[in-house]
């Protein structure tokens, strides 16, 4: 579901990490999104986006989610935003924000970052610096889902894959109303103080 041009570009951006952070813990992750909506449907909740990471790999069921538009948990809702940490099983935790508030603005896009923090007992899940015209800010820094070490299985953010999020984001409904969801940048922050900023510029498919 991502442009085949994304493997290349992150296999050339890993390579000129410092040779310093390659043997230190990740500590926090942020991911640069941008969405452009051709042209909503109020009346039918359209378009509807799930942006997807898994901080801790492939291994792991546990996953990040953000919902635009829309809300999943515990039941569909129209409009805003919800930000989920959930698995197969189970929702750990969930912030609904904007409920009712559905996209209105054709030609809109909207950017934000996501991010995922480490923390003495767990870790954080959140959105700073969204901008949507619909919306307005997107979330405040109060607005984050957690969830425990012991829950996720994990103290480390080391298993996380930017291709991951690629893989599993996507336009849920009415994807013709989208010009294009795109993973501008990623930048992975280490234990040390180090900051690594991979480019990545990536297409999910519509």
């Amino acid at each position: 579901m991502y442009s085949r041009f994304f493997a290349g570009v992150l296999a050339c951006a890993l390579a000129w990490m410092p040779a310093v952070c390659m043997g230190q813990a990740i500590v926090r992750v942020e991911e640069d999104w941008e969405l452009r909506v051709v042209q909503p449907d109020p009346q039918i909740d359209a378009p509807q986006v799930t942006t997807c990471m898994l901080p801790f790999g492939s291994d792991s069921d546990i996953l990040f989610q953000l919902d635009l538009n829309h809300a999943s948990t515990p039941s569909y809702s129209a409009g805003g935003l919800q930000l989920r940490i959930c698995d197969e099983e189970a929702c750990y935790s969930s912030v609904r924000l904007l409920s009712g508030i559905k996209l209105n603005q054709p030609s809109e896009t909207l950017s934000w970052t996501q991010v995922v923090q480490q923390t003495p007992s767990g870790f954080l899940f959140g959105i700073i610096n969204g901008s949507s015209a619909s919306f307005g800010a997107l979330a405040g820094p109060a607005d984050v889902a957690y969830i425990t070490a012991e829950q996720a299985g994990t103290t480390t953010l080391n298993a996380y894959d930017a291709q991951l999020s690629l893989e599993n984001s996507e336009i849920t409904f009415a994807s013709n109303r989208i010009g294009w969801l795109k993973l501008r940048h990623v930048r992975i922050y280490y234990a040390n103080g180090q900051m690594v900023h991979l480019p990545v510029n990536a297409d999910i498919q519509l």
